[in-house]
């Protein structure tokens, strides 16, 4: 299915998940003099100053620094020498075994920390973006920066931290609440996002905060809503890995639940618009011979090498809505991506 995935990890999260739900990132005082600790509950979506980054209405590193800097003043605290990032949060491997790591260069994925800036992206205004290798370490340095301390210590610790006995927070900030960010990464097809929302998952689930228990938690919710999930393999929560097995049965089912069930229809508003949004909006063109879905076809994308993958809405001319998943296995990649784009346009002339 490739990044149709997401259409999975869209759907268990909304029926598992408060819509309200946000992940926090905190910082505290540290055990030694001038240490800090930053203790992320999973949010890759944190910007550097409001406005810099692509993803809607995400947490500020740079507020997250001016809460921190009221509290060390009120602390008589002038010094900052260390700053480790607690990534105690994330069980298991940050890096799925399926992945290669040429795809952290090419934009693709990079590993899944407790925090990090713009889902890892260097360049934070690009959506697809060359992704870093060290992503929780680059929080710890953007921090430092902020704060004014550039010369300070910054380390990553897979412990758990300690911190002063008794501290209060230093500053804390929160995410955008869960549906927008299932919007956010349905639209733009972000990797990170549908891997941390698949945690959520699986901390909701009571399965270990991996990649495995966060499959696991997400098959079970969608064997839950009625679709018959027994034959689906996941090896990922964003489409990454070649293991995952789902059929167009299922895709199609996930984008009919959401159009009768109120839980699931924030799905339908993060679907890419042909020609218009997401990973949609250099399709459907002049060009391409499915002009005539252009504006009317809304679809979550899929693509691996020799993989594509198309599943949403089309209104017919006669004002029908219809719902259609189609994959291709074996394909020339852009001639299987141009077949299903004129498969999906050719649904608008169904009466």
């Amino acid at each position: 299915p490739a990044s149709a995935t997401k259409l999975a990890t869209a759907a268990a999260a909304l029926t598992t998940l408060p819509a309200d739900q946000r992940v926090s990132t905190r910082v505290l005082l540290g055990e030694t003099e001038g240490q800090i600790v930053v203790k992320g509950e999973g949010d890759i979506t944190l910007e550097r100053t409001a406005g810099s980054g692509t993803f809607t209405n995400p947490a500020a590193l740079d507020e997250l620094a001016a809460q921190v800097t009221d509290a060390l003043d009120d602390a008589g605290i002038t010094e900052v020498t260390e700053i480790i990032v607690d990534n105690s949060v994330r069980e298991g491997d940050l890096f799925n075994s399926d992945w290669s790591r040429d795809d952290i260069g090419e934009g693709n994925v990079a590993p899944l920390s407790s925090v990090m800036l713009d889902a890892g992206r260097l360049d934070p205004s690009d959506a697809y973006s060359p992704r870093s290798s060290a992503p929780a370490q680059d929080v710890a340095t953007g921090l430092a920066e902020a704060l004014g301390f550039p010369d300070a210590t910054v380390t990553v610790s897979d412990k758990k931290v300690s911190t002063a006995s008794d501290a209060d927070d230093l500053g804390e900030v929160q995410s955008a609440p869960l549906t927008t960010r299932v919007r956010d990464m349905l639209l733009n097809s972000d990797n990170l996002l549908a891997e941390a929302i698949g945690r959520e998952i699986a901390e909701a689930a009571g399965e270990p905060t991996t990649f495995d228990g966060a499959t696991t938690a997400t098959l079970d919710a969608l064997d839950e809503t009625g679709l018959d999930v027994s034959e689906a393999v996941l090896g990922d929560n964003s489409g990454m890995s070649r293991k995952n097995r789902l059929s167009a049965r299922i895709l199609d089912g996930i984008i009919a639940s959401a159009a009768s069930d109120t839980e699931l229809r924030g799905i339908l508003d993060g679907l890419p618009v042909a020609n218009g949004s997401g990973t949609l909006v250099d399709r459907y063109d002049s060009a391409s011979g499915a002009t005539n879905g252009a504006g009317w076809v809304r679809a979550k994308t899929g693509t691996l090498d020799g993989v594509n993958s198309l599943a949403g809405t089309v209104t017919t001319e006669t004002g029908r809505t219809l719902s259609f998943a189609f994959l291709s296995h074996g394909s020339d990649m852009d001639a299987g991506r141009a077949a299903l784009d004129r498969l999906a346009a050719a649904l608008r002339t169904v009466e």
